[in-house]
């Protein structure tokens, strides 16, 4: 059976889960207001994509914004797991397969040490975001691998 999707934008729907803020303003209660955010605006596209039978979606890495930098001290998965759970279960229940794809930043075999640092962190935050959403390995974790560095 072929199914439908797309990857964490739709032209059909004016929802982002991007809200972000730049570094200077990310205070934990800002963080706080836009993950609250973020994730509402996940709820309300699955619902979208249920609705018009699209069952792959791409979540942007960005929806916890700062996830895997030093400034976001927040134990995002504890304080939003109800809403996390939440929009897991909405997900399984109608079918929903969800990803992620950390950026191009994301470089495993890096020669710089604090750039394969900085990968291991962004790769734990996605782990961490689906394990919140309470999903099994059917959704996935998409990485590009390779080069000559």
């Amino acid at each position: 059976m072929v199914q439908f999707g797309y990857a964490c934008i739709s032209e059909l729907t004016e929802r982002t889960t991007g809200h972000t803020c730049t570094l200077r303003f990310a205070t934990p209660d800002r963080l706080r207001q836009l993950i609250r955010q973020n994730l509402g605006e996940l709820q309300a596209i699955l619902e979208h994509n249920a609705a018009n039978d699209w069952r792959l979606f791409r979540i942007s890495s960005g929806i916890i914004p700062f996830a895997s930098h030093p400034i976001n001290k927040l134990k995002w998965w504890d304080e939003f797991a109800e809403p996390l759970a939440q929009i897991g279960k909405y997900a399984k229940a109608n079918g929903l397969r969800l990803s992620m794809h950390p950026g191009q930043f994301t470089v495993l075999n890096s020669s710089d040490p604090r750039i394969r640092k900085a990968s291991v962190a962004e790769l734990t935050y996605a782990v961490r975001f689906l394990d919140a959403l309470g999903l099994n390995g059917e959704h996935k974790i998409v990485l590009h691998v390779g080069g000559v560095y």
